[in-house]
């Protein structure tokens, strides 16, 4: 099967939180696009209604749903695609920059360390509104992922601190979305040319400091990077290509 673009059905399944059984029923009753490969189904990951049916049982469970992706792969897009599936919900979205995760913060001396502080006064903050209200569903677009990226010493007090974050994420109601580029896609997408000259500057700074040539190169890294932090850090995750 071809794993780019396809889920099985029991990946599919751990996705919405079903059983197989119930996928396959889904299939024959054809509620679930599916392509029968050999002896098995094979449910299409490509179309946005598609991935809009698993996102849809995806937030019916989850109360805090965290976007996660390089620059350009749709994190915005997303987060507006997803508030017509929570109409009956009381929907409270934090923006990148409201989490002191936008481009501009990456730079300013001792954010990080800030930006852990703060993150948890958001946990304290989203676990109390669960606490008295259950329609609340929190969309954080970035999050702890990005934090781990945008951290290059890893000082030994930066990740006891990063540590206990995570451990609260992880007795959560967390689910992470992950949209994503292919490589040839990237450069152009990550570009964001109708952003402004200060964009650019900080681009050219970002090749600097990491030490790349050229824009494919270091997002290819980073967005393989984030996959590679999700599945490590094993809280649910779904990876959604752009398209």
């Amino acid at each position: 099967m071809d794993k780019d673009n396809y889920f099985s059905v029991s990946e599919t399944a751990k996705i919405m939180g079903i059983s197989r059984t119930a996928i396959l029923k889904k299939i024959y009753a054809h509620e679930l696009k599916a392509e029968r490969i050999g002896h098995f189904w094979a449910i299409p990951k490509g179309g946005w209604l598609q991935r809009a049916m698993i996102l849809k049982d995806i937030i019916e469970n989850r109360k805090i749903i965290i976007i996660e992706g390089i620059a350009g792969a749709g994190k915005t897009t997303l987060k507006n695609s997803l508030r017509q599936y929570l109409k009956n919900k009381k929907l409270y979205e934090f923006s990148e920059e409201e989490l002191l995760l936008g481009w501009k913060h990456i730079y300013i001396p001792g954010i990080s360390m800030l930006r852990l502080e703060y993150l948890n006064l958001v946990l304290d903050y989203i676990e109390e509104k669960l606490k008295i209200d259950k329609k609340v569903v929190f969309i954080l677009e970035r999050f702890h992922i990005s934090t781990l990226i945008f951290e290059n010493s890893m000082p030994s007090d930066f990740m006891r601190k990063y540590s206990r974050l995570l451990a609260r994420l992880q007795r959560l109601p967390v689910y992470i979305i992950i949209p994503y580029l292919k490589p040839a896609e990237i450069a152009d997408r990550s570009l964001h040319s109708e952003r402004s000259e200060q964009w650019r500057d900080y681009l050219s700074e970002k090749l600097k400091f990491r030490q790349y040539s050229d824009l494919e190169t270091l997002y290819t890294a980073e967005q393989k990077k984030v996959f590679e932090i999700a599945k490590k850090q094993k809280i649910p995750h779904l990876k959604l290509k752009k398209t």
